[in-house]
C-alpha cells in the first residue's frame, strides 16, 4: 500500500500529511494487510470523500458511523452507494427527511456525489468495515485521522456539521461552535431514525445558516445533479 493515496488534492495531501506519515496509519494499513475477510470499501475509494473538493470548499460535513459492509455498496462516501444499488435503510430514511424538509421529490438512486462535488464532505467515523460487522473497525486508529481533518477544516469557518448518530457526536469536542453551526440527531437507520432524525430539517437549516453567511446554498435535489463530469 501506499503511504499517501494517490486521489488526494495537492491541498488535502498537504493538511493531512501529519496523518500519513504516523504510526495510527501504519497500523491500519498492517491492519488491512492481516485481514482475512474483505474489508470495504475497496482500498481505492476508502478517501474518495476527500476527491471532490479541497478543505477551503467544504460547506458542509455529513458524519455518520462506518461504511456499508455488504458487497457493492460502500463508496467512500458516508451514506451513499453506487448508482443501480438498492438504496439502503439508512439513506432511505435520509431521502424520506429530505423529502419532508425541502418538499422535493424522493430520490430514484443512493449516489451521493453529487452532494460532494458542491462540497458536502460524507465522512464517517471509520472509514473500513469488515464485510457483514457493522463497527467491525470501530477500535482501529482512525480516530487520529477524523481530528486532523477536524483541525483543517477549523480554519474555514461558517461550515455546517450535520452529526448523526452518537459515534459522530463523539466529533462535537473537536468543533468550534462559536464560529460554525452543528445540527445533531439520532441516526437514520431504522433503529434509531424515529429518535429525533425525522422532523429535524438538516437540509433547510443547513442552507439557512450558510446563505445568512454569504455562501451559496446547497442544492439538494439528487435526481436533478449531474453524476458524472
Amino acid at each position: 500500500m501506499q503511504a499517501t493515496p494517490p486521489q488526494l488534492s495537492d491541498a488535502w495531501h498537504n493538511a493531512l500529511l501529519p496523518f500519513f506519515e504516523a504510526e495510527p496509519w501504519f497500523d491500519i494499513q498492517a491492519r488491512l494487510r492481516r485481514s482475512e475477510q474483505p474489508t470495504y470499501p475497496a482500498m481505492a475509494n476508502v478517501f474518495a470523500a476527500f476527491g471532490h473538493a479541497d478543505p477551503s470548499q467544504i460547506k458542509a460535513v455529513v458524519v455518520g458511523q462506518d461504511p456499508y459492509h455488504s458487497p457493492g455498496q460502500a463508496m467512500g462516501l458516508a451514506f451513499s452507494v453506487p448508482q443501480g444499488q438498492r438504496i439502503p435503510p439508512s439513506l432511505r430514511n435520509i431521502h424520506k427527511e429530505l423529502h419532508a424538509d425541502l418538499q422535493l421529490p424522493l430520490p430514484t438512486h443512493g449516489d451521493l456525489t453529487g452532494w460532494a462535488r458542491q462540497g458536502v464532505l460524507l465522512l464517517n467515523t471509520t472509514l473500513t468495515v469488515e464485510e457483514g460487522l457493522p463497527g467491525s473497525h470501530a477500535n482501529w486508529p482512525w480516530k487520529v485521522f477524523i481530528e486532523q481533518v477536524f483541525h483543517t477544516l477549523s480554519a474555514h469557518p461558517h461550515c455546517v456539521y450535520l452529526l448523526w448518530g452518537k459515534h459522530a457526536q463523539s466529533l462535537m469536542p473537536q468543533i468550534d461552535a462559536d464560529h460554525n453551526l452543528v445540527i445533531t440527531s439520532s441516526h437514520p437507520s431504522p433503529l434509531g431514525a424515529y429518535r429525533g432524525f425525522h422532523g429535524h430539517q438538516p437540509f433547510s437549516r443547513c442552507n439557512n445558516y450558510l446563505t445568512s453567511h454569504g455562501i451559496e446554498a446547497i442544492d439538494w435535489s439528487l435526481d436533478s445533479l449531474p453524476l458524472r463530469r
